[in-house]
């Protein structure tokens, strides 16, 4: 366990091209954070510079009181979670004990850490089972467990939710809630889709174009948002927004109310929530409600957020 501190940190691949700009955050010892952004945001390059793969150009990383950039990769303890990581051969405890027997632990250690990680996981029944015949659940399950069994000081997870079903990805978040509540491993999750920001922790960082725009808990996220970008992109309920005179008024789909303010027309139905395009030429706004294609729907706000129209950012009401 140890807290990570990252100051001033940049990478610069060449003139034109800057993976991450500045980024300093200091992450608690015991800590979970979500770091989420779009492509080209910088989550690579900052997983990178943490896992030696590539070296900072400026700045300073802390692991433990230990600067990183001193330490070769092997010698950091830090765990890098990706999809795939695990091999397709072999049982699920070959997978666990691999990395272990590579590092030479004795065997009786190796199946201490292998057992402890099987029942906290809930894998005990498929330990025997080759990977081939496991679930997408099961396999990322088994992913963690490699981490779970290294102890390292850092733990990251790279798009651990990519591709699953809604069902699975909530397993799979009380897992890694689960682990990071039994081990105190320092966590960073990282995820291009706004909508996991909030699936395993209350606080979240959200990178655009190499630097931090962001940081904050749910709550605060949610409610202040720096920019419509933000609004439009963190949880599992993004802003939609309207155009008025003076600037952008952005809601949640939950924020409305009966009312004559707004008109807009039907263009789908998904779950008792309504797309729909109020002017033509801007895109559609997404409300709780009923009714059909092409029919009119009515509206008011009961809760909404002003946004200047020149930059998109949040106009502060008093």
């Amino acid at each position: 366990m140890a807290e990570l501190k990252i100051i001033g940190a940049k990478k610069e691949y060449d003139l034109h091209t800057l993976g991450v700009k500045e980024f300093t955050h200091e992450f608690a010892d015991g800590s979970l954070t979500t770091i989420v952004g779009m492509l080209g945001s910088g989550k690579s390059t900052l997983v990178n510079l943490l896992c030696g793969i590539v070296d900072v150009t400026a700045g300073q990383i802390f692991l433990g009181g230990k600067e990183l950039q001193s330490l070769e990769p092997k010698f950091r303890n830090v765990c890098l979670m990706k999809e795939g990581m695990c091999a397709t051969k072999g049982s699920v405890r070959d997978n666990l004990s691999y990395g272990l027997k590579l590092r030479g632990f004795a065997k009786a250690e190796i199946d201490e850490r292998v057992n402890e990680a099987l029942a906290l996981l809930g894998l005990e029944q498929v330990s025997k089972e080759k990977m081939k015949n496991l679930s997408e659940l099961e396999r990322r399950l088994t992913s963690l467990g490699r981490a779970v069994v290294r102890k390292p000081d850092l733990f990251i997870l790279d798009e651990p939710f990519f591709n699953l079903s809604d069902e699975d990805k909530q397993s799979l978040a009380q897992a890694i809630r689960s682990v990071q509540k039994a081990t105190g491993i320092t966590t960073l999750l990282i995820s291009s889709e706004g909508a996991d920001a909030f699936l395993c922790g209350d606080y979240a960082i959200i990178m655009r174009e190499g630097e931090i725009i962001q940081k904050g808990s749910e709550s605060e996220l949610l409610s202040a948002p720096a920019d419509m970008f933000v609004a439009s992109y963190i949880g599992e309920n993004p802003m939609s927004f309207i155009r008025e005179e003076e600037c952008f008024v952005g809601f949640r789909a939950d924020d409305v109310k009966s009312g004559e303010k707004y008109v807009g027309v039907i263009e789908g139905e998904e779950n008792g929530y309504l797309t729909l395009r109020i002017r033509e030429g801007e895109p559609p706004v997404r409300v709780k409600g009923k009714g059909e294609a092409g029919e009119k729907f009515a509206f008011d706000l009961t809760t909404f957020i002003r946004f200047d129209q020149e930059n998109g950012k949040l106009i502060k009401i008093l």
